[in-house]
């Protein structure tokens, strides 16, 4: 039937299938949809079917020929027939929107995903869970045979030594070794090795979060500072149990070697041992206090309780300063001291601080005020050192003063 009028626009189509045969129409398409799909895409075949239409718009337009279709048989692959080129482009402009809110919300969902992943791995840093910092070949000895699997070419990086999940089931503890007042002090063997553990209270939880803080700076590596190969929390039946494991030394302490060691107790120290072990420490406390600029900085670092009791030997002669759970970290030079440390300016062993930490007079504000009182302490720890070094000419004890003449 030829319509006369038609509101929108007419067509004529002719459709053929294997079931129906060939099949012609004409009509009128009475809404903005119809003739979207209808007109926009003109012609289709594939194996089974093929269609045609053809739109015009006007009076009795639709009294034309029906479209013409090719043999079905013929190979066509279902491509588009007629203005292919011109239906691709019409079917990606469809579909680019989508794809573009598609593309947005994928976006969105791998920021969220990435500001998760950080906040995570910042809640995990307080936990007491470290890894020994990245190791470089010859950056350091203070960690010896320790490092001998954890290196690499001298790039600067390297792989941890330890896996965080599985480091309190590789240490098996043997005897207890010290005490102190934050825990006691294990040592324990790890795949063949010695290491030291030192357990915490779980009341000192605050002081085991700065000791680990401070032990993971990557910087914080140097040849005078004890090596930390890292921490872990485990839960024990009822008991928490917070695990700092380091290097073992056996000849322990400062203190201990020279009060205990029979050498130096009967013959004291020559005067070159003497100084060995003094600028050992030195070179330790200067690190500690030392900031290093870069994008893997070391901060400044006040020790606030140095004793010979928290100086290990490695040798004889060879220092390592160690226990950091009272140490202050200058992170900001705009607020150089944190407010949880100005809580506490009175820390540390009494026989070592400084006159004016005893008094309460320090200008607890200023960082360089730690460093000061730092100095105190260690003075106190080199008069140990003179006191044992003996005189080669008269048999006798050094001064202080005659120790510091002399070199």
């Amino acid at each position: 039937m030829i319509t006369t009028l038609c509101l929108w626009q007419c067509l004529t189509s002719t459709l053929e299938s294997e079931d129906e045969g060939l099949e012609h129409k004409r009509g009128c398409l009475t809404s903005a949809t119809e003739v979207y799909f209808s007109c926009n895409k003109p012609s289709y075949r594939s194996s089974t079917h093929q269609f045609s239409f053809q739109c015009c718009k006007g009076d009795l337009c639709n009294g034309k020929d029906f479209p013409r279709l090719p043999p079905l048989s013929a190979d066509l692959g279902g491509a588009p027939m007629g203005n292919s080129a011109m239906t691709s482009d019409l079917t990606f402009s469809h579909y680019l929107p989508i794809l573009g809110v598609v593309g947005l919300l994928t976006l969105i969902f791998l920021v969220v995903v990435g500001y998760i992943m950080v906040t995570l791995h910042r809640r995990m840093a307080p936990s007491g869970k470290y890894l020994l910092p990245y190791h470089s070949k010859g950056a350091d000895t203070s960690c010896g045979s320790y490092l001998e699997h954890s290196v690499s070419s001298g790039s600067g990086t390297g792989v941890p030594l330890l896996n965080r999940k599985t480091l309190g089931q590789k240490i098996e503890l043997k005897e207890c070794i010290g005490k102190g007042r934050f825990g006691s002090v294990y040592r324990g063997l790890m795949q063949g090795d010695e290491v030291s553990v030192k357990i915490f209270n779980s009341e000192d939880e605050m002081s085991f979060k700065r000791e680990t803080e401070v032990y993971s700076i990557v910087l914080i590596r140097h040849d005078n500072v004890l090596c930390f190969l890292g921490s872990d929390i485990l839960f024990e039946r009822a008991n928490v149990e917070l695990w700092l494991v380091t290097a073992f030394h056996p000849l322990g302490s400062l203190h201990d070697f020279l009060t205990s060691c029979a050498d130096v107790v009967e013959q004291g120290l020559d005067p070159d041992h003497a100084m060995d072990l003094v600028r050992s420490a030195v070179a330790g406390i200067t690190h500690l206090h030392t900031e290093i600029c870069g994008t893997s900085g070391k901060p400044a670092i006040a020790h606030r309780d140095i004793k010979s009791k928290n100086i290990i030997l490695k040798t004889p002669r060879h220092c390592l300063i160690a226990d950091f759970g009272l140490a202050v970290i200058r992170h900001d030079k705009n607020k150089e001291v944190s407010e949880a440390d100005l809580k506490s300016s009175r820390v540390g062993t009494r026989r070592y601080m400084a006159p004016e930490v005893l008094a309460l007079t320090m200008n607890k504000y200023k960082f360089q005020t730690y460093r000061q009182a730092d100095i105190y302490s260690l003075g106190l720890v080199l008069w140990e050192i003179a006191r044992c070094a003996r005189n080669p000419t008269t048999g006798g004890n050094y001064t202080p003063s005659t120790l510091l003449i002399l070199h």
